[in-house]
């Protein structure tokens, strides 16, 4: 198998409201949330030597791209291996969700390159156990989030000229 090269986009919150806690520690929120064109790199390769990430420009404490790769082995009994290569171009701990979106990326490049078969369905619940942006990136596309993260509704957000210079 030749590598698979993708991106991996960051989001904004377009809005964001965090509402009560919750018995899990974490709070309820609700928010828009919108794809942006700023992304990191990554790429896949398939291995038989397990699961090995290189990151460049320097390791991550507690990637959740392993955590991801490593959830999906566990839960579809696959023995199967691979070489991820991530690219950091994304601010980290900045609210644009870089960590999140590479763990859904990984996820859903994973499920297809290992042949696990699951649903969309499925890969939203692994990536709600990730994180709580995880399940928006695995939808891919701009939404309405609710609860922790899970409740997704997608919205449309057309771009709009507010001042017409045609006339």
């Amino acid at each position: 198998m030749k590598e698979i090269k993708i991106t991996s986009p960051a989001k904004i919150n377009l809005h964001l409201q965090v509402l009560k806690k919750r018995r899990d520690g974490f709070h309820d929120i609700a928010s828009a949330m919108q794809l942006i064109d700023l992304s990191d790199e990554m790429s896949f390769e398939f291995s038989s030597e397990g699961i090995e990430l290189m990151e460049k420009p320097f390791p991550i404490e507690n990637n959740l791209i392993m955590k991801a790769a490593n959830i999906l082995q566990k839960i579809t009994n696959t023995n199967q291996g691979i070489k991820i290569k991530l690219k950091k171009k994304i601010p980290m701990q900045k609210g644009l969700g870089g960590g999140s979106s590479n763990a859904a990326t990984t996820l859903v490049v994973l499920n297809k390159i290992w042949k696990t078969n699951l649903n969309k369905k499925q890969l939203l619940k692994i990536g709600a156990e990730i994180g709580s942006d995880v399940p928006f990136f695995i939808h891919g596309q701009s939404a309405w989030v609710k609860g922790r993260g899970e409740i997704i509704e997608y919205i449309d957000l057309e771009s709009k000229n507010f001042i017409d210079f045609d006339r």
